[in-house]
């Protein structure tokens, strides 16, 4: 097979993914809406797609969010197999927007809802998520976690500032005499030490 012709395949296949992609997320919403799940002896829909179609539950949970989405945007489904706007990106929107509700007690409208998904579109997951905390800032949550580990040390996860992130970079750019290639992890446990 030829360059050209591997590519022209692969375009050909993106395009039918997409249409799939669109058609799974309309068939989870159909089955919810008809209860399949529960009539089949499934807890749930999540139960559902895990146990009896094999998806992770990771997998499983971004499906049902972007179907519930499309089912109160049926418009966005010509956008999902365009391409405009991509499993991640909708359940991202919908994890925002639920987050968003939860933390103010008050519905986002359709129209917030559809102004969000308008701002995402033809977006990177990364720049996508950055859209929607500005658009949805009380569903922030802090990302801060800490692990203890079995070893007594910690698994820590935390979010920065962008002010924060290049200080913590200029650190790391001062300590690298003393501490080569050394981990951010690494800078702050000398930084506390000293």
């Amino acid at each position: 097979m030829t360059n050209s012709e591997i590519d022209t395949q692969k375009s050909l296949r993106v395009k039918t993914e997409r249409k799939v992609t669109r058609e799974i997320l309309e068939l989870i919403q159909l089955a919810e809406h008809q209860r399949l799940p529960l009539e089949l002896g499934f807890r749930d829909t999540y139960d559902w797609l895990i146990r009896g179609h094999g998806y992770s539950g990771g997998a499983a949970n971004r499906r049902i969010q972007a179907s519930r989405l499309l089912s109160e945007l049926p418009e966005i489904a010509c956008k999902v197999e365009n391409g405009l706007v991509n499993l991640t990106t909708l359940w991202q929107a919908q994890k925002s927007i639920r987050a968003q509700q939860k933390s103010t007690g008050k519905k986002v409208t359709v129209l917030e809802k559809k102004a969000a998904l308008a701002k995402i579109e033809g977006k990177t997951s990364e720049v996508s998520e950055r859209e929607l905390n500005t658009l949805f800032p009380e569903g922030v949550k802090s990302g801060e976690k800490t692990i203890h580990k079995r070893d007594g040390g910690l698994g820590i996860s935390i979010e920065l500032t962008q002010e924060e992130a290049q200080e913590l970079r200029r650190a790391r750019e001062l300590l690298s005499h003393a501490i080569p290639g050394a981990s951010f992890g690494q800078v702050i446990a000398r930084l506390a030490k000293d």
